[in-house]
């Protein structure tokens, strides 16, 4: 997961426009992309988006990456002893 930070508190950066095409005579959505900054983060585990967001201009100067600690693999659990049972 790679969190983005901003000290704007509801930034909007579009980074691929919305457009639409004509194929056969057919309208074609293409939906784009744009990273929805909520209370100044945005988090992505995608790497198209990362990768997009790191391109872009205004990359380090609107918004910037913030350093986040991989999660530390926790111990496995241990499986619990079977109860003893006795025969009537």
């Amino acid at each position: 997961m790679i969190v983005f930070k901003s000290g704007h508190g509801n930034l909007n950066v579009v980074c691929k426009a919305a457009e639409i095409t004509l194929i056969n005579r057919r309208q074609i959505m293409d939906p784009g992309f744009s990273a929805q900054f909520t209370n100044g983060v945005f988090r992505t585990a995608n790497p198209d988006e990362i990768k997009m967001l790191r391109a872009h201009p205004r990359f380090n100067m609107d918004y910037h990456e913030e350093a986040v600690a991989a999660p530390t693999p926790s111990a496995p659990a241990k499986p619990k002893p079977k109860k003893k049972t006795r025969k009537r």
